[in-house]
């Protein structure tokens, strides 16, 4: 596999506790809820609609995504106790919904499988350590998707036999593994927690810091096998996710920015957002809507 550089040398992650980027380390210290923004286009310029809290109560909503479709928004809810299942809110119909209902594990990171027929998820598992990616019918039946695979943190589906996903190692990596024969290929190390394929491409994106602590979006292209740098990130943000249009979003405090990677540009400042600071940005599939994540 080629690899290119960052201007300086990548290293290894080190002074960073485990815990960080477990899942399950979020609820217990912060509240969130999960708002939907109606996004349009006049010309090049994107426009944002007024932002509906779609969770609104006290606790841990997070981590959302959309149906291919656009029809749906999954998210995770945590009760008080710190029980973790899978929601799903009706965008038409504005009702929510929940999908899982499992005492013995906790999910985080709900997606729909490629195929539309399963939500697959990262579930802590009974025993409090194993995190394993599972999957479960959206009408019925719940299944351990890779055995093999454990200490999964975040993940995203490349393609509908593929899945690049970040694990709890020392240091942290960025594996890919075909879902049937589960045999990982290590991609990087010092790797954030965003992990998204842009859509339309085998391309898996991810951040990746250097000796500095400088963080870059960078690609992974499955079919040529190979990592190439597409930006820098801004502030202390790494949550960015891409656009309908094949843009970059990222947001920074209460900011929304956009770049297009591939034509030299800066970060150009979309918005600044009243519903205050947020994080997890995730665009639909048709590009009518973003979700997002803000601290209650």
């Amino acid at each position: 596999m080629q690899t290119s550089t960052i201007t300086a040398p990548l290293t290894l992650c080190m002074g960073i506790c485990l815990f960080l980027f477990l899942p399950s380390f979020s609820f217990a210290q912060i509240e969130t809820d999960v708002f939907l923004i109606p996004l349009s286009y006049e010309g090049e310029q994107m426009k944002l609609g007024k932002a509906k809290n779609i969770t609104n109560r006290k606790g841990y909503d997070n981590q959302p995504s959309f149906s291919p479709d656009g029809s749906k928004v999954f998210y995770v809810a945590a009760d008080d106790s710190g029980q973790s299942d899978i929601f799903y809110y009706d965008i038409q119909q504005g009702g929510t919904s929940q999908l899982t209902e499992t005492p013995l594990r906790k999910e985080y990171s709900p997606k729909v499988t490629p195929d539309g027929q399963h939500v697959t998820a990262v579930a802590i598992e009974k025993d409090g350590v194993t995190q394993r990616i599972w999957k479960y019918g959206l009408k019925s039946g719940e299944a351990l998707l890779m055995e093999k695979v454990d200490s999964v943190g975040y993940y995203d589906w490349i393609d509908a036999d593929h899945l690049g996903y970040f694990v709890l190692t020392d240091p942290f990596t960025l594996q890919v593994t075909n879902v049937k024969k589960q045999e990982p290929q290590i991609i990087a190390a010092n790797i954030g927690s965003a992990i998204h394929t842009q859509p339309g491409t085998d391309t898996l994106t991810f951040i990746r810091k250097d000796e500095e602590g400088r963080a870059f979006i960078c690609a992974y292209h499955r079919s040529l096998d190979e990592v190439k740098v597409l930006a820098e990130t801004l502030g202390d943000s790494e949550d960015f996710c891409w656009s309908a249009r094949g843009t970059l979003l990222l947001g920074d405090g209460q900011a929304l920015y956009e770049l297009n990677p591939y034509t030299g540009e800066e970060w150009k400042k979309v918005s600044d957002l009243t519903v205050g600071r947020f994080y997890r940005p995730k665009v639909s599939p048709d590009g009518k809507y973003l979700a997002i994540v803000v601290y209650q």
